[in-house]
């Protein structure tokens, strides 16, 4: 997820209160996290809440790592739910964050196995630098707060420690850490070192995945979507919970006359909801999201097509 100067809504907050999955579309889900990046949900659980909820398809987009995904498709397969294989890549374009979310077919996940590990190298110094910052301005948090009990397949990232200052009752909210500490130009901010957006549209596609955008409004990319295809992505995630749905059909539309294919996800991160922009820790909580947009009928079978083709598979065929 992006930096909190450029969104409006953040990692864990709630769908819009006008996202509920239109009847007749497919029950989709193509953003979501688990305990092996920044959610709170193992990948069973995962696989269990989105049956629960009507998932079908399911891909599940840890940042920078895909460590996870084994897990959920045997769960996926205990349940009948289909899992997709997926990443949520870090990038920049222009100097801004960009996440781009690869979908991949099964056998290209031994293949990120050395690039997910220097990544996870990579994520935990840029935390240690952090807690360097933090400490020094009066609000320390012990490295040991974030790791401890942690799967070490996990991807660590600044939501964890914006978590933990709120454990140790340096702020009440994560928003509140972002905003005061972790968000882009705040005091505790590390610049995290990623690929421009051809670099990680080219690490998709030389994994054999397809690309997509994520969340392009709220990052700030929708007046961004000529260079993002001249670097070669493939999708828009025009469907993103935090997209209002007129916005999402105006981003749908622009990605059919840019010859993109169009994807959709809850970008669901746990229960309750919380997190950069997410409300206050006393708010009501509300409803999950999980599975809240899905994709319109002729939306999905196009991209179904096209990693069915990626895969050599049938479209359907998982």
């Amino acid at each position: 997820m992006g930096e909190v100067a450029a969104r409006t809504t953040g990692q864990d907050e709630p769908a819009p209160a006008s996202w509920a999955r239109p009847a007749g579309w497919a029950p989709v889900d193509l953003h979501t996290h688990t305990t092996l990046s920044d959610g709170t949900a193992t990948p069973t659980e995962l696989v269990e809440r989105a049956a629960a909820a009507g998932v079908e398809v399911l891909a599940v987009t840890d940042h920078d790592t895909t460590e996870g995904v084994a897990e959920a498709v045997e769960a996926g397969r205990a349940r009948g739910l289909r899992v997709i294989p997926g990443m949520e890549v870090s990038a920049r374009l222009d100097g801004r964050v960009l996440h781009v979310l690869g979908y991949f077919p099964p056998a290209a996940l031994g293949a990120l196995g050395a690039w997910q590990a220097a990544r996870r190298a990579a994520r935990r110094v840029r935390v240690e630098r952090m807690l360097e910052r933090l400490a020094a301005l009066g609000v320390p948090v012990e490295l040991a707060a974030i790791m401890q009990g942690a799967d070490p397949r996990r991807a660590a990232g600044r939501l964890h420690v914006a978590r933990a200052l709120v454990a140790a009752g340096h702020v009440p909210t994560t928003h509140e850490a972002f905003e005061r500490y972790l968000g882009a130009g705040k005091p505790a901010y590390v610049e995290d070192e990623v690929p421009d957006a051809a670099g990680a549209v080219a690490l998709i596609r030389d994994l054999g995945g397809l690309s997509s955008v994520a969340h392009p409004l709220i990052d700030g990319h929708d007046a961004r979507l000529d260079a993002l295809a001249r670097a070669g992505v493939e999708a828009l995630e025009a469907y993103h919970a935090s997209h209002p749905p007129e916005e999402a059909a105006r981003l749908a539309a622009a990605a059919r006359d840019l010859g993109l294919l169009v994807t959709g996800g809850s970008d669901y991160h746990g229960d309750p909801p919380r997190g950069p922009g997410a409300p206050p820790s006393d708010a009501p909580a509300v409803p999950p999201r999980l599975g809240a947009t899905g994709l319109p009928p002729d939306a999905w079978a196009r991209l179904d097509a096209a990693l069915a083709a990626r895969a050599g598979v049938s479209a359907g065929g998982g």
